[in-house]
């Protein structure tokens, strides 16, 4: 499932990475993250509810990408 915004010429942008919507690890509810900040080759997610922590390699690769086109 896709989760960005559609453009006026019907194109994609996708909200991840800056958006994410997972399982937190610890209380296994769903939130919304946001990246917080890299460590090392991963991304700490911060959720916005809860401020809650997640890694994730998927995120730090596509800011990755974003920054180093």
């Amino acid at each position: 499932m896709k989760h960005g915004l559609v453009d006026r010429n019907r194109e994609w942008f996708l909200l991840e990475p800056f958006c994410v919507l997972a399982d937190c690890p610890s209380c296994l509810a769903p939130e919304l993250y946001y990246p917080d900040r890299i460590k090392g080759q991963t991304a700490l997610l911060k959720s916005l509810d809860r401020g809650h922590e997640l890694e994730s390699n998927t995120v730090f690769a596509a800011l990755s990408a974003w920054l180093n086109p």
